[in-house]
């Protein structure tokens, strides 16, 4: 097996001896129980977020966080994929500091 730097880790349910890489995609794939996702793994320095992590992270509800992704000083989603919006970790956590200082000292 070939070795190559990864930037990116992505958790997925284990599939029919998918384990360790993708062959020529240059991430690695570490594998998650089912029912397990990212929110399920110690932060291991997540640069993305996506809805689910923002409302765990607020502590708000599902709808709280469509309405706060509407307002004009909300951060610009990274990158849209086929689930929804992703959005730098940094840029989310530099909202909470500027609007919620009081989630700031939770990190």
């Amino acid at each position: 097996m070939s070795s190559f730097v990864a930037d990116r880790v992505y958790l997925m349910p284990k599939m029919q001896g998918l384990t360790e890489s993708l062959p020529g995609a240059g991430v690695f794939v570490k594998e998650s129980a089912p029912g397990q996702g990212l929110s399920s793994v110690p932060n291991m320095g997540r640069r993305l977020m996506g809805a689910y992590e923002i409302r765990t992270r607020l502590g708000v509800s599902r709808q709280r966080v469509e309405q706060l992704m509407k307002r004009l000083d909300w951060p610009e989603p990274y990158e849209t994929l086929a689930t929804g919006r992703v959005w730098r970790t940094e840029d989310i956590e530099a909202w909470i500091r500027e609007h919620r200082p009081h989630l700031d000292e939770q990190e």
